[in-house]
Protein backbone atom coordinates (compact mmCIF):
# COMPACT_ATOMS: atom_id res chain seq x y z
CA UNK A 1 0.00 0.00 0.00
CA UNK A 2 1.05 3.57 -0.61
CA UNK A 3 1.08 6.01 2.28
CA UNK A 4 0.88 9.76 1.90
CA UNK A 5 3.49 10.83 4.46
CA UNK A 6 2.14 14.34 4.79
CA UNK A 7 1.61 14.35 8.51
CA UNK A 8 -0.01 16.93 10.68
CA UNK A 9 -0.65 17.20 14.38
CA UNK A 10 -4.17 17.54 15.67
CA UNK A 11 -4.44 19.26 19.04
CA UNK A 12 -7.34 18.18 21.22
CA UNK A 13 -9.60 20.52 23.10
CA UNK A 14 -8.38 21.64 26.51
CA UNK A 15 -8.65 19.38 29.57
CA UNK A 16 -11.41 18.03 31.71
CA UNK A 17 -11.82 15.99 34.84
CA UNK A 18 -11.63 12.22 34.84
CA UNK A 19 -14.85 10.36 35.33
CA UNK A 20 -14.99 9.41 39.00
CA UNK A 21 -15.73 5.71 38.69
CA UNK A 22 -13.79 2.77 40.12
CA UNK A 23 -11.30 1.59 37.54
CA UNK A 24 -11.83 4.60 35.27
CA UNK A 25 -8.88 6.73 36.27
CA UNK A 26 -7.16 6.37 32.91
CA UNK A 27 -10.19 7.12 30.75
CA UNK A 28 -10.99 10.83 30.36
CA UNK A 29 -14.55 12.04 29.84
CA UNK A 30 -13.19 15.08 28.03
CA UNK A 31 -10.14 15.49 25.79
CA UNK A 32 -6.82 15.48 27.57
CA UNK A 33 -4.57 18.49 27.27
CA UNK A 34 -2.11 18.46 24.39
CA UNK A 35 -3.28 15.11 23.05
CA UNK A 36 -1.86 14.91 19.52
CA UNK A 37 -2.73 12.74 16.56
CA UNK A 38 -0.58 11.90 13.57
CA UNK A 39 -2.59 12.05 10.34
CA UNK A 40 -1.81 10.10 7.20
CA UNK A 41 -3.59 9.08 4.02
CA UNK A 42 -3.29 5.41 3.07
CA UNK A 43 -4.11 4.17 -0.41
CA UNK A 44 -5.02 0.51 -0.55
CA UNK A 45 -4.25 -1.37 -3.78
CA UNK A 46 -7.18 -2.09 -6.05
CA UNK A 47 -8.53 -5.62 -5.76
CA UNK A 48 -10.98 -6.36 -8.55
CA UNK A 49 -12.27 -2.78 -8.48
CA UNK A 50 -11.31 0.76 -7.53
CA UNK A 51 -8.49 1.44 -5.11
CA UNK A 52 -9.58 2.68 -1.70
CA UNK A 53 -8.26 5.59 0.31
CA UNK A 54 -8.25 5.77 4.09
CA UNK A 55 -7.57 8.73 6.33
CA UNK A 56 -5.91 7.50 9.52
CA UNK A 57 -5.28 9.41 12.74
CA UNK A 58 -3.07 7.73 15.34
CA UNK A 59 -2.43 8.80 18.95
CA UNK A 60 0.96 8.15 20.50
CA UNK A 61 -0.30 5.11 22.42
CA UNK A 62 -3.49 3.77 20.84
CA UNK A 63 -5.78 1.78 23.11
CA UNK A 64 -8.49 1.03 20.58
CA UNK A 65 -9.71 1.75 17.06
CA UNK A 66 -12.70 3.72 15.78
CA UNK A 67 -13.79 2.86 12.23
CA UNK A 68 -15.51 6.04 11.02
CA UNK A 69 -18.03 6.10 8.18
CA UNK A 70 -18.80 9.65 7.10
CA UNK A 71 -22.07 11.25 6.09
CA UNK A 72 -23.11 11.66 2.47
CA UNK A 73 -20.87 14.03 0.55
CA UNK A 74 -18.51 14.49 3.50
CA UNK A 75 -14.79 13.81 3.56
CA UNK A 76 -13.16 12.50 6.76
CA UNK A 77 -11.36 15.79 7.44
CA UNK A 78 -14.71 17.47 8.11
CA UNK A 79 -14.92 15.59 11.41
CA UNK A 80 -12.13 17.42 13.22
CA UNK A 81 -14.15 17.85 16.43
CA UNK A 82 -15.13 14.19 16.68
CA UNK A 83 -11.67 12.99 15.66
CA UNK A 84 -10.03 15.10 18.37
CA UNK A 85 -12.42 13.79 21.00
CA UNK A 86 -11.98 10.14 20.05
CA UNK A 87 -8.22 10.51 19.71
CA UNK A 88 -7.98 12.03 23.17
CA UNK A 89 -9.56 8.83 24.51
CA UNK A 90 -6.68 6.87 23.00
CA UNK A 91 -8.48 5.72 19.86
CA UNK A 92 -6.90 5.49 16.44
CA UNK A 93 -9.41 6.59 13.79
CA UNK A 94 -9.63 4.87 10.41
CA UNK A 95 -11.98 6.63 7.98
CA UNK A 96 -12.56 5.47 4.40
CA UNK A 97 -13.04 8.15 1.76
CA UNK A 98 -16.38 7.01 0.38
CA UNK A 99 -17.06 7.24 -3.35
CA UNK A 100 -19.69 9.97 -3.11
CA UNK A 101 -17.62 11.99 -0.62
CA UNK A 102 -15.98 13.70 -3.59
CA UNK A 103 -19.25 14.03 -5.50
CA UNK A 104 -18.53 11.01 -7.65
CA UNK A 105 -22.01 9.54 -7.21
CA UNK A 106 -25.35 10.19 -5.63
CA UNK A 107 -26.75 7.99 -2.88
CA UNK A 108 -28.05 4.75 -4.32
CA UNK A 109 -28.19 1.05 -3.63
CA UNK A 110 -24.83 0.67 -5.39
CA UNK A 111 -23.25 3.39 -3.30
CA UNK A 112 -24.56 1.73 -0.14
CA UNK A 113 -22.81 -1.50 -1.12
CA UNK A 114 -19.67 0.42 -2.01
CA UNK A 115 -19.70 2.08 1.39
CA UNK A 116 -19.92 -1.29 3.10
CA UNK A 117 -17.00 -2.51 0.99
CA UNK A 118 -15.08 0.65 1.96
CA UNK A 119 -15.55 -0.04 5.65
CA UNK A 120 -14.68 -3.70 5.12
CA UNK A 121 -11.36 -2.56 3.65
CA UNK A 122 -10.85 -0.20 6.58
CA UNK A 123 -11.63 -2.98 9.02
CA UNK A 124 -9.09 -5.31 7.40
CA UNK A 125 -6.46 -2.57 7.48
CA UNK A 126 -7.15 -1.83 11.16
CA UNK A 127 -7.00 -5.52 12.05
CA UNK A 128 -3.52 -5.74 10.54
CA UNK A 129 -2.05 -2.42 11.68
CA UNK A 130 -3.65 -2.27 15.15
CA UNK A 131 -3.65 -5.98 15.88
CA UNK A 132 -5.28 -6.95 19.14
CA UNK A 133 -6.88 -3.59 19.87
CA UNK A 134 -10.65 -3.41 20.45
CA UNK A 135 -12.71 -1.93 17.62
CA UNK A 136 -15.61 0.52 17.67
CA UNK A 137 -17.75 1.41 14.63
CA UNK A 138 -18.80 5.06 14.34
CA UNK A 139 -21.06 6.60 11.71
CA UNK A 140 -22.74 9.88 10.88
CA UNK A 141 -25.84 10.29 8.74
CA UNK A 142 -25.71 7.77 5.93
CA UNK A 143 -22.54 6.46 7.56
CA UNK A 144 -24.70 5.22 10.44
CA UNK A 145 -26.07 2.64 8.02
CA UNK A 146 -22.55 1.46 7.21
CA UNK A 147 -21.45 1.39 10.85
CA UNK A 148 -24.49 -0.67 11.82
CA UNK A 149 -23.75 -3.09 8.99
CA UNK A 150 -20.37 -3.72 10.61
CA UNK A 151 -22.32 -4.57 13.78
CA UNK A 152 -24.35 -7.20 11.87
CA UNK A 153 -27.36 -5.11 10.82
CA UNK A 154 -28.52 -5.32 7.19
CA UNK A 155 -27.46 -8.96 7.07
CA UNK A 156 -28.51 -9.30 3.43
CA UNK A 157 -25.92 -6.72 2.35
CA UNK A 158 -22.99 -7.49 4.63
CA UNK A 159 -19.93 -8.93 2.94
CA UNK A 160 -17.67 -9.07 5.99
CA UNK A 161 -17.68 -10.14 9.60
CA UNK A 162 -14.18 -9.32 10.89
CA UNK A 163 -13.17 -7.62 13.01
CA UNK A 164 -16.44 -7.57 14.90
CA UNK A 165 -16.78 -4.22 16.68
CA UNK A 166 -17.57 -4.17 20.35
CA UNK A 167 -20.14 -1.47 19.80
CA UNK A 168 -21.63 1.03 17.34
CA UNK A 169 -22.04 4.79 17.84
CA UNK A 170 -24.34 6.39 15.28
CA UNK A 171 -24.81 10.15 14.91
CA UNK A 172 -28.05 11.29 13.25
CA UNK A 173 -30.28 8.91 11.33
CA UNK A 174 -29.93 9.15 7.55
CA UNK A 175 -32.32 11.78 6.25
CA UNK A 176 -32.07 10.56 2.64
CA UNK A 177 -33.01 6.94 3.24
CA UNK A 178 -35.60 4.96 5.16
CA UNK A 179 -33.37 1.91 5.28
CA UNK A 180 -32.85 2.27 9.02
CA UNK A 181 -36.36 3.44 9.83
CA UNK A 182 -37.87 0.00 10.36
CA UNK A 183 -37.13 -2.75 12.87
CA UNK A 184 -36.15 -5.28 10.19
CA UNK A 185 -33.04 -3.31 9.26
CA UNK A 186 -31.55 -3.33 12.75
CA UNK A 187 -33.09 -6.52 14.11
CA UNK A 188 -29.90 -8.48 13.50
CA UNK A 189 -27.63 -6.08 15.37
CA UNK A 190 -25.43 -8.24 17.54
CA UNK A 191 -23.45 -5.57 19.42
CA UNK A 192 -24.44 -2.66 21.68
CA UNK A 193 -25.47 0.51 19.88
CA UNK A 194 -25.65 4.15 20.95
CA UNK A 195 -27.73 6.47 18.79
CA UNK A 196 -27.26 10.23 19.06
CA UNK A 197 -29.86 12.42 17.40
CA UNK A 198 -31.31 15.90 17.42
CA UNK A 199 -34.95 16.55 18.25
CA UNK A 200 -35.46 18.32 14.90
CA UNK A 201 -34.38 15.33 12.78
CA UNK A 202 -37.13 13.71 10.68
CA UNK A 203 -36.52 10.08 11.66
CA UNK A 204 -37.85 8.79 14.98
CA UNK A 205 -34.97 7.65 17.17
CA UNK A 206 -37.14 5.02 18.89
CA UNK A 207 -37.86 3.41 15.50
CA UNK A 208 -34.15 3.00 14.89
CA UNK A 209 -33.47 1.06 18.10
CA UNK A 210 -33.57 -2.74 17.87
CA UNK A 211 -36.79 -4.15 19.30
CA UNK A 212 -37.93 -7.53 20.55
CA UNK A 213 -35.48 -10.18 21.72
CA UNK A 214 -32.34 -8.29 20.79
CA UNK A 215 -28.93 -9.77 21.50
CA UNK A 216 -27.32 -6.59 22.83
CA UNK A 217 -28.07 -3.41 24.73
CA UNK A 218 -29.18 -0.30 22.86
CA UNK A 219 -29.19 3.35 23.92
CA UNK A 220 -30.28 6.65 22.43
CA UNK A 221 -29.76 10.27 23.41
CA UNK A 222 -32.03 12.84 21.76
CA UNK A 223 -30.60 16.35 22.08
CA UNK A 224 -33.20 19.09 22.21
CA UNK A 225 -32.79 21.56 19.35
CA UNK A 226 -30.20 19.46 17.55
CA UNK A 227 -30.28 18.68 13.86
CA UNK A 228 -28.63 16.32 11.40
CA UNK A 229 -25.25 18.08 11.69
CA UNK A 230 -25.04 18.18 15.49
CA UNK A 231 -21.75 16.27 15.23
CA UNK A 232 -20.20 19.55 13.99
CA UNK A 233 -21.47 21.62 16.90
CA UNK A 234 -19.17 21.75 19.92
CA UNK A 235 -22.05 22.56 22.30
CA UNK A 236 -24.10 19.53 21.24
CA UNK A 237 -21.05 17.24 21.27
CA UNK A 238 -20.24 18.47 24.78
CA UNK A 239 -23.76 17.58 25.95
CA UNK A 240 -23.53 14.15 24.36
CA UNK A 241 -20.01 13.30 25.48
CA UNK A 242 -20.76 11.96 28.99
CA UNK A 243 -22.93 9.25 27.41
CA UNK A 244 -20.40 8.56 24.64
CA UNK A 245 -17.64 8.31 27.22
CA UNK A 246 -19.60 5.84 29.38
CA UNK A 247 -20.47 3.75 26.32
CA UNK A 248 -16.83 3.57 25.20
CA UNK A 249 -15.63 2.73 28.70
CA UNK A 250 -18.26 0.02 29.16
CA UNK A 251 -18.14 -1.72 25.79
CA UNK A 252 -14.73 -0.94 24.29
CA UNK A 253 -12.61 -0.98 27.45
CA UNK A 254 -14.71 -3.44 29.52
CA UNK A 255 -15.10 -1.15 32.54
CA UNK A 256 -18.25 -2.67 33.98
CA UNK A 257 -18.92 0.11 36.47
CA UNK A 258 -19.31 2.47 33.53
CA UNK A 259 -22.01 0.20 32.12
CA UNK A 260 -23.91 0.32 35.39
CA UNK A 261 -23.81 4.12 35.36
CA UNK A 262 -24.86 4.23 31.70
CA UNK A 263 -27.94 2.08 32.31
CA UNK A 264 -29.22 4.49 34.95
CA UNK A 265 -28.02 7.71 33.33
CA UNK A 266 -30.51 10.58 33.27
CA UNK A 267 -30.63 13.34 30.67
CA UNK A 268 -30.92 16.95 31.76
CA UNK A 269 -33.21 19.73 30.57
CA UNK A 270 -35.27 18.77 27.53
CA UNK A 271 -32.85 16.10 26.30
CA UNK A 272 -34.15 12.50 26.36
CA UNK A 273 -32.20 9.30 27.11
CA UNK A 274 -33.45 5.82 26.25
CA UNK A 275 -31.89 2.56 27.45
CA UNK A 276 -33.02 -0.91 26.38
CA UNK A 277 -31.44 -4.02 27.77
CA UNK A 278 -30.67 -7.13 25.74
CA UNK A 279 -33.76 -9.25 25.27
CA UNK A 280 -36.00 -6.43 26.45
Amino acid sequence: MDVDRRTMLWSALAGGALLALPGCASVPNAPAEQASLAREVVTLPASGGRGRELTVWTPQQPRGVALLSTGSGRAPDRYALLVERLGAMGLAIVAPVHLESAGAAALSQGVSQERIADLAAGAAYAKDRFAGLPVLAVGHGFGSLTAMALGAALAEERSFTEPTPRGVIAFSAPAATERLAGPDAVATLGVPVLLLAGSTEPASTERLLPTGEGEAESYALVLAGGGADLVDDAAFVERAWPVIDLFVQAYLFDIFTAGDVLESWTATGEDRFIARQAGG
